[in-house]
């Protein structure tokens, strides 16, 4: 029975609403900062950051390299929501396998998380080669990118579980198999005359034919000097002809005047 007011009707209440209503409040009590304090990390790679006010912090792994030190994998907590997320390679992935997904309801559960995050492979990409793959420029590679010297594809999970053995994940290996292929066909392109325009983009196309039809206008151009040249030794060549043939009668004229004399 809940007391009324002045002026009020008593209303009675189910007992067992007021059980529930205090199992939901003490469902999720607020971790005290002892217990935050005292998550264990999943190695000695990792740090933890600062708490911030509105109740995150950063855990993130260090791995240092030949004179550099690169942080790869990031997992911002949020203890006041209960949610985490997770960020690699500058990426903001917020779905890993993991339990609860992007949730948690203990200090065990960010335990766990860390440690499957630490033990998860990062997806290497294809390192690039310029002998094998195409240009960036070349416009040929349409579900993928190059970023420092890696080739990843646009949907690229970035995370591998520990329990995968290939050593990419689905899309990047669909991205590799796109790069050997046109790679291959640019190949066949240079070997032969005849373009196949299945395989050039629309770009590429109309560079073509502006190429083909930019050739064929300086041919003409060439072919048309070429019939004026010949053109003119042609006529060089009729003017000495009847040049040698004045000098000819000239000459026949001056023998028959001396056989003339000579009879006279």
């Amino acid at each position: 029975m809940i007391p009324k007011e002045p002026n009020e009707e008593a209303v009675d209440v189910d007992p067992s609403f007021e059980a529930i209503t205090c199992r939901t409040v003490e469902e999720n009590p607020p971790l005290i900062q002892q217990e935050i304090d005292s998550i264990i990390l999943p190695s000695s790679s990792w740090r933890r950051g600062d708490f911030s006010v509105e109740g995150c912090i950063n855990y993130f792994e260090i791995q240092e390299k030949e004179k550099s030190v690169a942080i790869q994998k990031i997992a911002s907590v949020d203890f006041k929501k209960r949610t985490f997320s997770h960020t690699i390679l500058n990426r903001d992935i917020t779905e890993i396998e993991g339990k609860n997904g992007g949730t948690f309801t203990s200090v065990a559960e960010v335990e766990d998380m860390l440690r499957k995050l630490h033990e998860a492979r990062i997806c290497p990409g294809i390192v690039n080669n310029p002998e094998k793959y195409p240009q960036q420029n070349s416009g040929l590679v349409r579900n993928g990118k190059l970023v420092d010297g890696i080739w990843r594809a646009y949907n690229c999970s970035l995370l591998l579980s520990d329990t995968d053995t290939t050593n990419k994940c689905t899309c990047c290996k669909f991205l590799h198999k796109a790069l050997q292929m046109q790679m291959k066909r640019m190949k066949t392109l240079k070997m032969h005359t005849k373009v196949n325009h299945k395989y050039l983009t629309m770009k590429q196309l109309s560079h073509k034919v502006a190429a083909k039809a930019e050739n064929e206008a300086r041919r003409k151009s060439i072919l048309k000097k070429k019939k004026e040249e010949i053109a003119a030794l042609k006529a060089e060549i009729k003017d000495m002809r009847m040049q040698v043939a004045t000098l000819k009668n000239d000459e026949i004229n001056v023998i028959l005047d001396k056989i003339n004399d000579e009879k006279v």
